[in-house]
């Protein structure tokens, strides 16, 4: 297992449930009990905004759906998990899945937060020498 601290986070290589790589255990910015130990982590680097709403997958994600499927399955096994959707971007004011692009990870994700996973969003602010927390983005998991 390999841990490496990063600007108050610690990422751990681990295979999960045979399909995750990374498991992510933030330990600030979320605060004490917001369950801030993700087994299971992948990661996009897309996000689509509009009027400030950021939306993700910009595409079909059978990975994306099989991940958060993967984090529910950790929760029922009795431990906790979290999902992260980090935005890069400083003009985000909500963030939801996009629906109408992908409707299965949609729905996944919305399953997973009632099954018990963590869903938190926050946007970063970037520079050329450093990727720093900036805020949490609210989020709303309805369909529109």
């Amino acid at each position: 297992e390999l841990s490496i601290s990063v600007l108050g986070a610690t990422v751990l290589h681990e295979d999960v449930l045979g399909r995750l790589e990374l498991g992510v255990m933030l330990d600030q910015h979320l605060g004490a009990g917001n369950g801030a130990v993700a087994d299971g982590w992948g990661g996009d680097r897309y996000v689509l905004v509009e009027d400030g709403m950021a939306m993700f997958p910009d595409a079909v994600t059978e990975r994306g759906t099989r991940h958060v499927a993967a984090l529910a399955e950790i929760v029922h096994s009795g431990k906790s998990a979290t999902v992260l959707f980090v935005c890069q971007r400083s003009d985000v004011k909500l963030f939801r899945p996009q629906w109408e692009r992908d409707p299965r990870f949609a729905q996944a994700l919305q399953k997973a937060e009632a099954a018990g996973v963590e869903v938190h969003v926050i946007s970063a602010n970037i520079t050329p020498r450093e990727i720093t927390y900036k805020e949490v983005i609210p989020y709303d998991l309805t369909q529109p």
